[in-house]
């Protein structure tokens, strides 16, 4: 069968870098990781050795903070290509801006990126739109082949988008699938767990955070949504518009409505 989409895809987020979560220098690319991120780092090596190990391609962001965390896999036969495309989403002139700062000097952006997280774009950066584009970019390159990637939260948050179909209110804290914790890992393959069947798109997800749990997940099913054209007029014309942030926990409780809230996942 062939493959259009990879067969497998590890994204891994850099351990913990110094500067999280509110100071300023949280987002220069020269941020170093903690000890406490060495050691996530390398704990989340000793996982994919396991796990995943048989790899065509490495590739890592080009911050400090994900190279060193790339190194510290300690991966073997790792030949790391420097992926731009997975660089943390560029915020512009919030960018050296802590939490607290940009609450202070943008509110209005604050309320924007509530009402419309994945289309509003800072002031001379990227909306979370434009970092799916990269993003979908660089996955298409990974065609037929077994990937390990390191990046960032945004750009793994994105992939999510990218790959399932997720939408942004259904990725954040209240997330029990990925919460995108330093050295977490974020896998997808397009190989049933169970036959060794091959589909030739990705179907399967689990995420790890080896940090935290000595225990691995199973892989567990999902595919992206798909609508009919009623579901489609549904959506448009009911009094809620439920594809618009966090509209949907106001929508009455129809099948359209736990379709959106859901994250699809069937089983296979």
């Amino acid at each position: 069968m062939k493959h259009e989409e990879p067969t497998e895809i590890s994204l891994v987020r850099h351990g913990e870098a110094r500067g999280e979560p509110d100071t300023r220098d949280r987002a220069t690319l020269t941020r170093p990781l903690t000890e406490l991120g060495k050691e996530q780092a390398r704990a989340a090596g000793d996982w994919l050795r396991t796990h995943q190990p048989s790899v065509d391609k490495f590739y890592v962001a080009p911050a400090r903070r994900a190279v060193n965390t790339a190194g510290l896999l300690a991966l073997p036969d790792a030949a790391w290509e420097l992926a731009p495309l997975l660089s943390e989403r560029n915020r512009g002139r919030q960018e050296q801006l802590s939490d607290t700062e940009r609450a202070t000097q943008f509110p209005e952006y604050l309320e924007e990126e509530e009402l419309a997280p994945i289309y509003f774009r800072p002031p001379n950066g990227e909306s979370m739109l434009d970092v799916a584009s990269r993003i979908q970019l660089h996955i298409e390159q990974l065609v037929g082949m077994s990937s390990v990637n390191v990046a960032h939260l945004d750009s793994d948050n994105v992939a999510r988008i990218v790959v399932e179909g997720a939408l942004v209110k259904e990725i954040g804290a209240t997330d029990t699938f990925w919460q995108g914790r330093p050295g977490e890992i974020l896998q997808y393959s397009s190989v049933d767990p169970d036959s060794g069947k091959a589909h030739p798109e990705l179907r399967f997800r689990r995420a790890h955070w080896p940090w935290g749990s000595d225990t691995s997940p199973e892989w567990e099913a999902f595919e992206k949504p798909t609508f009919s054209n009623e579901d489609l007029i549904e959506m448009a014309e009911g009094e809620v518009y439920p594809l618009v942030n966090d509209s949907s926990s106001d929508s009455p409780a129809t099948p359209l409505v736990d379709k959106i809230r859901s994250h699809r996942l069937s089983g296979i």
